[in-house]
């Protein structure tokens, strides 16, 4: 207490209140200068404030556009997957469509069948009724001799006869109409004369479409059209001597060059078409190209070459062997619904392959009947029956 009050009692004093003054002025001044200095850091940090923000709504301006980038981006794949489910349907349906196709292909086959055995039936009437209008004709020449030679009235008898020979006549005409109806008659329409001119201007109309229409092709790229279903070897040669000799070329044949290709080669009106040769020769050169097409059989001796099987590939045949199939006697042992399994797993590219007689060729092969196998396999289209 005595030192307070000892304090208060100096500062009375002038110099006292001067020190007083010296302080309150320095207080003043520091405060002064560092509201001055705080002021200052203020102003930077307001700066680099706005500066944050700034950046803040950049970042916020591009991350919005991100989003709606996304967004777009979700719905363009909602419209690829919605895509693909439908090229999926189109698939599904297009695969009924072919099977109703080839069921209305065979359809035709077994009518065509029908037609030319009923054309060889007309042939055959035809002769007979040939053989039957000779006979009454002979027939009625003897009567007519008998009548002749006869001295009495015989006019009664002869106004029978006639009338017979009236109905008889009517009859053959009749005949003669039903063979002229047939279908062989109406094929035997033109001359040979117009038909090998017909034929010689159709060969120089194919030769010209070479390059042209339909891509051109030389011996040493030559196919086996045999496979071809309703292509036999003699049919082959005369499509080589145009200058037909793969599949590409015989799948790019349109309806004219069908029909000028029939007449150069002197087949069946219509036969291309019917068999679809386009297409049978569409699917080999397709095979060909992603080498799911092999050669015929031809004794070989590795049992472990699946390759032999018709529709059999270098890629199919290493599917088949990691899962199990090493050899012929493995693949004779497996059933449609494996082998079918493990073209599904391996993905779309190998659905489109039918692995229905691949066991029964597996199994000709295992036993060494090649003659038999490579019977089976030129019935074959692609290693596909096509009946089953």
């Amino acid at each position: 207490m005595d030192f307070i009050t000892q304090l208060f009692d100096e500062l009375a004093t002038r110099d006292s209140w001067l020190v007083i003054l010296w302080l309150f002025i320095a207080f003043l001044i520091g405060w002064i200068f560092r509201w001055l200095l705080s002021r200052g850091k203020i102003g930077k940090l307001t700066g680099e404030l706005d500066r944050k923000g700034n950046e803040y709504n950049a970042l916020n301006a591009k991350y919005n556009g991100k989003v709606e980038e996304i967004n777009l981006k979700s719905a363009d794949l909602k419209k690829v997957n919605l895509e693909v489910e439908e090229l999926h349907a189109r698939i599904k349906q297009l695969e009924s469509e072919k099977g109703q196709l080839h069921g209305d292909l065979y359809s035709c086959k077994d009518e065509r069948s029908k037609l030319e055995a009923e054309l060889a039936s007309w042939a055959d009437k035809e002769s007979v009724f040939n053989t039957k209008i000779d006979g009454l004709n002979s027939q009625i020449l003897g009567l007519q001799n008998q009548v002749a030679s006869t001295p009495e009235d015989l006019s009664g008898k002869v106004a029978e006869l006639e009338g017979a020979n009236a109905q008889l006549q009517a009859d053959l005409d009749a005949c003669k109409a039903a063979a002229d109806a047939a279908p062989k008659m109406a094929m035997a329409a033109a001359s040979p004369e117009d038909k090998a001119a017909k034929a010689e201007q159709a060969r120089a109309d194919v030769k010209a479409a070479l390059g042209a229409k339909i891509a051109s092709a030389s011996a040493d790229e030559k196919d086996d059209l045999k496979r071809i279903n309703g292509v036999g070897p003699f049919i082959e040669k005369k499509l080589n001597n145009l200058g037909i000799f793969t599949y590409n070329q015989v799948s790019q044949f349109d309806e004219d060059l069908s029909n000028k290709v029939t007449d150069a080669i002197a087949f069946f009106p219509g036969r291309i078409q019917r068999d679809d040769w386009v297409g049978q020769a569409a699917k080999l050169h397709g095979m060909k190209l992603d080498g799911t097409l092999n050669q015929k059989a031809a004794n070989p001796s590795n049992p472990e070459d699946l390759k032999i099987v018709e529709g059999i590939g270098p890629k199919i045949e290493q599917l088949l062997k990691n899962d199990g199939i090493h050899t012929w006697s493995d693949l004779a042992a497996a059933s449609v619904e494996r082998l079918q399994g493990i073209l599904d797993a391996a993905g779309d590219r190998y659905k489109m392959h039918n692995p229905s007689t691949w066991a029964e060729q597996a199994g000709m092969a295992a036993a060494g009947t090649w003659e038999k196998l490579k019977e089976y396999q030129d019935y074959l289209i692609g290693g596909r029956d096509l009946k089953k």
